[in-house]
């Protein structure tokens, strides 16, 4: 892939997918909301940025000099899974909106092929409800069945990367590893779900490395699970983080109710590794540890900063 253009690049995930294409030579041209977000890869020769937001995501032709691109990864997304943006389908609907732009200049631009990346909580259920239980993850698989019909309509390429929880060095945001991580670093007691339901959690260089997997696949219009193929219930998990980190944190499962969780049942956790070889290669130890260390440097540096 010697052209790429990937949305979301100064995000977590972005960025490090943009690094990383960028380490292998290829040109990159990369697409986010916040300019000063896109200046980490100013250094790169082969780095072009573009400031746009969803609303003028219907012109980025006229704001991309270049055509025929080999790739263009889409993972730009407004708001998250929780807290105010839960049930704000006005929101959602805009990242629809802003997908289907992104397949229909995919066609101006003369991309090759398109890879969506979507989510897991997708197929987020609820033992008590016999409905959808979050907008996000529904508009995950609304934005992610746009790609297929419109790039199969316009006759580029399309497949479908089903992101699970990434965690990692770079992530500010406060999702759940995060979270864990700095409560048990501080030897605070945490107050836990049950816990005996599967629940993957990869490290921000497998996801990396599997949505390239996904874009080099030999294969077209398929929808492909980014994690683990053996995944452990999320008890297991905390234990094993608080053995690692060798906290006298206390884990009180069983505090909360289990109210959701995705049915990993849903995804063929095998196909990935079937059509092109990738596997999770990160070690849980390694990877919590280099997550901790991380956490542990920012904090500093922000308590240095406040205090100055």
């Amino acid at each position: 892939m010697s052209k790429v253009i990937v949305t979301g690049a100064g995000g977590f995930i972005g960025s490090a997918v943009v690094k990383t294409l960028l380490d292998k030579d290829a040109a990159v041209f990369g697409i986010d909301v916040d300019k000063n977000k896109l200046t980490q890869f100013e250094h790169y020769k082969k780095f072009t940025p573009i400031v746009a937001d969803f609303s003028i995501y219907n012109t980025l032709d006229k704001l991309i000099s270049d055509r025929q691109f080999d790739l263009f990864i889409h993972l730009a997304w407004a708001g998250s899974f929780g807290g105010e943006d839960y049930y704000n389908y006005k929101l959602h609907n805009k990242n629809i909106d802003a997908v289907c732009e992104a397949c229909e200049i995919s066609t101006k631009l003369l991309v090759k092929r398109f890879v969506f990346c979507g989510s897991s909580y997708q197929s987020m259920i609820s033992d008590s409800a016999m409905f959808p239980v979050n907008y996000y993850g529904i508009t995950k698989r609304a934005a992610a069945d746009y790609c297929m019909a419109m790039c199969g309509k316009n006759g580029v390429e399309c497949n479908i990367a089903i992101l699970t929880n990434t965690y990692g060095v770079g992530d500010t945001s406060q999702k759940a590893v995060n979270t864990f991580l700095k409560k048990l670093m501080n030897n605070e007691d945490l107050f836990l779900i049950v816990g005996d339901k599967c629940n993957d959690w990869v490290y921000i260089s497998d996801t990396v490395s599997g949505i390239i997997a996904v874009s080099e696949s030999p294969y077209n219009f398929k929808q492909y699970y980014v994690g683990h193929r053996n995944i452990s219930t999320f008890k297991e998990k905390l234990i094993a983080m608080k053995d690692i980190l060798h906290s006298k944190s206390e884990l009180k499962f069983g505090e909360y109710k289990d109210e959701t969780f995705v049915n990993y049942t849903d995804f063929d956790l095998d196909a990935l590794y079937n059509d092109t070889g990738f596997e999770c290669k990160s070690n849980f130890r390694e990877s919590i540890l280099k997550t901790a260390e991380w956490l542990k440097a920012r904090n500093a540096l922000d308590t240095y900063i406040t205090n100055d």
